[in-house]
């Protein structure tokens, strides 16, 4: 996969990453999954390379592969195809988002500065600081205050993301000298419990620390935009399975030792839970190609 750090920065919507996984396979070429999604995913961009520099992005986050270049292929497993395939766009956007926070650095810094000092309701530009944010997003070489355009961009693209993610709600402002004036901050996303191992997966693969004190994991800058209320029911959902809960409930012990351990552990969960992994309905997909009658015949006799 992509390095995350050098990927063009583009806003993306849940739904469009939801929709690019629902297409993933494994072991096929990653060039042809784009080409699929970008027949199928994120209609609402008309320009074809818009688009599928969108999707491209949201596969160097979400789609791990091997090779390079045009023989870049997927690999035999996808827990984000996986969940996207037994859980809606909207139940899975807190953990999309969180992931995309863990890998976009600037994403990261703002939702330190801002998760906390902000009430729903509140105008963006109400925290808005702006000798923070010229530090966060550089000055021009010439020593001059203002951001570089390009930063700015990336700026904009994260806030539309926000947006797109439910976390902002845009407000009508006459106001140009700060993006922050457009959004109003609408909420906290909810969390499923089906999905919080979701987010103790991306927050382990940061800090591979197999003892987690739940305090300090619902203070953690992943999570800000998360509603922390949730992560008692998404703690106790899951006991047993990949963690174990102290006594006093304020401490928990992972089970998996190591990257392909949570892997099999989160996959096992959609097992155990009924789930089969079947493609959720999508609008504008076409059906899965017909079995080629050979392999037909040959598993009917098997059968």
């Amino acid at each position: 996969m992509a390095d995350a750090s050098t990927a063009p920065r583009l806003p993306l919507k849940p739904v469009w990453i939801h929709d690019l996984l629902i297409l993933w396979r494994r072991n096929q070429a990653l060039a042809l999954l784009l080409e699929r999604a970008g027949d199928y995913a994120a209609q609402e961009i008309r320009s074809a390379s818009v688009r599928r520099a969108v999707l491209a992005q949201a596969a160097v986050h979400f789609v791990e592969t091997r090779g390079q270049g045009k023989a870049a292929r997927t690999l035999p497993q996808n827990v984000w195809a996986s969940y996207s395939r037994n859980f809606p766009a909207a139940a899975l956007a807190p953990a999309y988002l969180v992931h995309l926070t863990a890998q976009w650095p600037l994403a990261l810094d703002l939702t330190v500065a801002w998760a906390d000092r902000l009430t729903p309701g509140q105008g963006l530009d109400q925290v808005f600081d702006e000798a923070l944010l010229a530090e966060l997003l550089g000055a021009e070489p010439d020593g001059n205050a203002a951001p570089a355009r390009g930063r700015l961009a990336e700026l904009d693209a994260w806030l539309r993301t926000l947006h797109y993610f439910g976390v902002l709600a845009a407000r009508r402002s006459a106001g140009v000298e700060a993006l922050a004036g457009r959004y109003v901050f609408a909420g906290r996303l909810a969390v499923p419990p089906p999905v919080f191992p979701l987010l103790v997966w991306t927050w382990w693969q940061q800090q591979g620390m197999p003892t987690v004190d739940l305090a300090d994991f619902a203070r953690s800058p992943l999570l800000g935009w998360m509603a922390a209320e949730d992560f008692a029911a998404g703690w106790a959902a899951a006991a047993g399975k990949l963690w174990t809960l102290d006594a006093s409930g304020c401490t928990a012990r992972l089970h998996p030792g190591d990257r392909a351990g949570f892997v099999r552990a989160l996959l096992n969960l959609l097992s155990t839970d009924g789930r089969r992994g079947r493609n959720l309905p999508r609008r504008g997909e076409l059906p899965e190609p017909p079995e080629p009658p050979a392999e037909a015949a040959a598993r009917a006799s098997r059968t």
